[in-house]
């Protein structure tokens, strides 16, 4: 508080304009919310107010969404417990009343929720961090807003909504997935959209319901808030498949300029990877430079990305027989020589058959 008269000392006399600058400046105090602090710069009134208390923190646990309907001025905030630190069993539990007591903070609801527990708006619209029930966050109290602001690390897992390319689009939308504390597992959230940049283009990722049931998800990823340039950045995203082993649906020869694989090839490179160019429930097209070979060959296909295709680069022998190359006399040694022959197709020939 600045005074506007001289410092006094005990013993001074007040005069009637002393007492009203000390009155104006109690009338100013008592206009103040709990909470609210003084920031020692003169003003009209002896002192003035800041209405924002000073940033406290707090672990709060997320129990449930505002609606408009119950919460009028509140839609898109969230409802939270505020958790607290017991020395004595070292363990976080719900707020007790006596530690509530000390905060001197606004109730939200007119009464008491089925635990017992108080509730307090959690505000994540304006910070980018994005909640689900369960949610352990810590906040800090804006007394402008009356509301717990999250300041965790920004991060949010996704489903893809579009299709994500690496030669053209950087930035798609997404669905938000949240993890059900009921179920104990990763769900997506149908109801709303973000978008999710990839800058450097070096993400590939399939739209969800791109391919029939069982395989309609979209790719999954993380995605991590740019607070600078307001976006958010794909950090993480399930893996494309780039090498697969599988059988051939027909025969084939060398002119054949593309091959089918049957469906749903096993997935070898890499691990955990997903198809997003084809779906595993149809015949793979494989792009084939030179190799030939019957139904049930073994087959193994690169992604070329150049192509934008599968490229045949290895056809397995389903069988292996030695073929005689020439026969001849050495002094008195018939000498006979063979060969290794590997064929691509079933066969009944044996060594007795092979021509000499």
């Amino acid at each position: 508080m600045s005074e506007k008269f001289p410092i006094k000392k005990p013993g001074d006399v007040l005069t009637a304009g002393h007492i009203n600058e000390l009155s104006k400046a109690a009338k100013s105090i008592r206009k103040m919310r709990p909470g609210s602090f003084t920031s020692g710069v003169d003003s009209s009134d002896g002192f003035a107010v800041n209405t924002q208390a000073p940033h406290k923190q707090f672990v709060m646990r997320i129990m449930r969404k505002a609606d408009s309907y119950n919460y009028p001025g509140h839609a898109g905030e969230w409802l939270g417990h505020i958790r607290f630190y017991n020395h004595e069993n070292r363990a976080w539990k719900p707020t007790d009343s006596e530690f509530v007591s000390q905060l001197y903070l606004e109730r939200v609801t007119g009464k008491p929720d089925p635990n017992g527990e108080k509730e307090w708006y959690v505000d994540p619209t304006h910070c980018g961090k994005r909640l689900s029930i369960g949610d352990k966050v810590v906040c800090y109290w804006d007394e402008q807003r009356r509301s717990f602001i999250p300041i965790d690390n920004h991060i949010q897992e996704f489903e893809l909504y579009d299709e994500l390319l690496t030669t053209s689009n950087i930035s798609v939308l997404a669905y938000p997935r949240y993890y059900d504390v009921l179920t104990y597992a990763w769900k997506t959230d149908f109801s709303e959209v973000f978008y999710v940049v990839d800058p450097f283009t070096m993400h590939k990722g399939r739209k969800r319901h791109k391919f029939a049931s069982p395989h309609e998800q979209g790719s999954l990823g993380r995605a991590i808030r740019d607070t600078v340039q307001n976006l958010w950045r794909i950090v993480e995203l399930q893996p494309t498949a780039y090498f697969v082993y599988g059988i051939s649906y027909g025969d084939f020869d060398k002119d054949a300029s593309t091959i089918e694989l049957n469906p749903n090839p096993d997935i070898c490179f890499p691990s955990g990877a997903i198809y997003t160019d084809q779906s595993p429930k149809n015949n793979l097209t494989v792009l084939n430079d030179g190799f030939w070979g019957k139904e049930g060959s073994k087959c193994e296909a690169a992604w070329d990305d150049t192509a934008s295709g599968w490229r045949l680069v290895h056809v397995h022998a389903i069988k292996e027989i030695t073929v005689v190359t020439n026969v001849y006399c050495e002094d008195d040694d018939i000498v006979v020589c063979t060969r290794k022959v590997q064929l691509n197709s079933p066969s009944n020939a044996d060594d007795e058959e092979c021509p000499y």
